[in-house]
């Protein structure tokens, strides 16, 4: 199946980090452009940012539909809208928080609830460390030997930065420590690399 282009016509560079890494995230083509293409039957979806109606944008899609929906959008419902009859695999259930990791190669952030949290490499590294093992521990020696440290408190640090951004601003526990064993995942993660770049 050949892969979906988008159009994501915004000169706010959050709104269009929003839908173009999730766009990429499941497995479209998204491009940011400055003004409404001329070739816009070249795109099967154009998200365009309404001037002068606030927190609102125009969504076209190929088949000539238009509707306008209200800022912020849900991650679920604009991945219906990029995946089509493919969303149904990964609808989540009602009231479940799930991390979307940036797309391989793209600027290193999360999405949590329709917020993008940038990273830093430090940051990222632990996260996706955690990530890849699916809500196993990870004692303090490992995540400190992806900075080449073998003694020092290195992974609590980014532990105790990462909980400040996903945990704090949301109200939910999203690293659990396990006792005498290290730290795990709570959430769900989406888009999880499998090596750590």
């Amino acid at each position: 199946m050949a892969r979906k282009k988008i159009a994501v016509v915004t000169d706010r560079r959050q709104t269009a980090e929003f839908f173009v890494l999730e766009a990429r995230s499941c497995g479209c083509a998204a491009t940011v452009l400055p003004t409404i293409p001329d070739n816009i039957k070249d795109y099967d979806i154009i998200v365009s940012e309404n001037k002068g109606i606030e927190k609102s944008v125009t969504v076209k899609q190929r088949d000539g539909s238009v509707c306008v929906w209200e800022l912020p959008i849900p991650v679920s419902r604009l991945r219906e809208l990029y995946m089509g009859g493919e969303f149904a695999s990964v609808q989540m259930r009602e009231g479940e928080d799930r991390l979307f990791l940036s797309p391989h190669g793209e600027k290193k952030a999360v999405m949590l609830r329709d917020k993008i949290i940038p990273l830093t490499d430090g940051e990222w590294h632990v996260l996706v460390f955690l990530a890849q093992r699916n809500g196993e521990p990870v004692s303090r020696a490992e995540l400190s030997l992806l900075f080449g440290a073998e003694r020092g408190n290195i992974a609590d640090v980014y532990i105790c930065r990462l909980r400040k951004k996903l945990e704090e601003p949301f109200g939910i526990k999203a690293i659990t420590t396990v006792r005498e064993k290290g730290y795990a995942l709570s959430l769900k993660a989406d888009n999880v690399p499998t090596e750590i770049i």
